[in-house]
């Protein structure tokens, strides 16, 4: 079974949201620029060893013979026509041989993983409430006590354990039910 953490992930910029959604659960995810091109991809992907996640045929096609051909695991690349996020995600945890149980927890305070900005990618670090107060909306301020900020000092995106964890935590269950269903 796959360690999330030794995962690099690449997402098609039309997975923008997918990639979003990895980084929250805590995967190492890039989102491709729109503006490059396919072999500019190919080219990154295989300097970075990330698996390259597409819904572009002929491009999963032409990256699928640049493996053989350069002899590196097919698994490298992955073609998701899947339309639902929690299809999507069953499809890519069964690529990397990801047990999606292990991201569960029992209450928002007891997490199993650590989420990643899910703008830039960077690690979170939990922050203390004070340290962020100026930051926060009052409401946010009043009614959550949970923070991480993230580490990138060009981003220093602030993220909480809202009412969205409910969400999260509904589409992992999702996830485990298709997964036990195949």
């Amino acid at each position: 079974m796959t360690e999330k953490s030794s995962v690099l992930l690449y997402v098609d910029a039309m997975f923008g949201k997918l990639g979003r959604f990895l980084r929250i659960l805590g995967f190492d995810t890039e989102i491709a620029d729109p503006k490059l091109k396919d072999p500019e991809i190919l080219e990154h992907i295989l300097k970075v060893n990330r698996i390259l996640i597409t819904r572009d045929h002929l491009f999963y096609e032409i990256t699928q013979k640049r493996l053989k051909k350069e002899n590196l695991p097919e698994e490298m690349v992955l073609f998701l026509n899947e339309e639902e996020l929690h299809q999507q995600l069953h499809k890519i945890f069964q690529h990397i041989g990801f047990k999606p149980e292990k991201l569960l927890w029992n209450d928002l305070h007891d997490l199993k993983f650590q989420p990643r900005c899910s703008l830039c990618n960077s690690e979170l670090d939990v922050v203390e409430k004070k340290q962020i107060l100026e930051k926060l909306s009052m409401g946010t301020a009043t009614t959550f006590n949970h923070f991480w900020q993230c580490s990138n000092l060009n981003c220093n995106q602030i993220y909480w354990r809202g009412r969205h964890w409910q969400d999260i935590e509904i589409i992992l269950k999702k996830v485990i039910s298709a997964d036990d269903l195949s």
